[in-house]
């Protein structure tokens, strides 16, 4: 039972966090990278916000399988 609650605590923020990034690629780009910038009115490429969405989709889809084999392996012990 702690197992679940463990598992919910680390990966329910982590998909908040990517559902975030593919929503909001550009402000999650510069996220901790501000100070690199003189000023503030840098755009990330298209090429960087595509690739942004997609490794959040990845790590998404690589989430829920973690929490899927998770609650299947605990169902069959």
């Amino acid at each position: 039972m702690a197992g679940f609650i463990v598992v919910f605590m680390v990966f329910l923020p982590m998909i908040v966090l990517l559902v975030y990034q593919i929503k909001y690629p550009e402000k999650f780009i510069k996220f901790g990278r501000r100070w690199q910038f003189k000023n503030e009115d840098l755009e990330p490429s298209k090429e960087a916000i595509e690739f942004a969405k997609l490794t959040s989709i990845i790590g998404i889809i690589i989430c829920v399988l973690i929490i899927v084999l998770y609650f299947l392996s605990a169902i069959t012990m």
